[in-house]
């Protein structure tokens, strides 16, 4: 249970770090704005996974990777703006 609560708060932080700046600035979300922030999050999740070792460390290797795939298809995302 507790491993769980620490990647939640891992994964929950890495979100908060990066969304936080641009809802406080009122940044317009485009595409171009979607794939920075995602991208952001991905380098930000392999900085956190220097720094861990173990478990966790896999878990922010995996959620980094996992960021830049949801960048790359934000960007080609052919739906509406958000």
């Amino acid at each position: 249970m507790g491993d769980m609560m620490i990647t939640l708060l891992i994964l929950l932080g890495i979100i908060l770090i990066v969304e936080l700046p641009l809802h406080v600035m009122k940044i317009r979300k485009t595409k171009v704005i979607n794939f920075l922030t995602y991208l952001a999050m991905a380098f930000i999740a392999f900085g956190i996974g220097e720094f861990f070792e173990g478990e966790y460390s896999g878990f922010t290797w995996i959620l980094s990777i996992s960021f830049i795939g949801v960048a790359v298809v934000s960007l080609f995302n052919k739906g509406e703006e958000v």
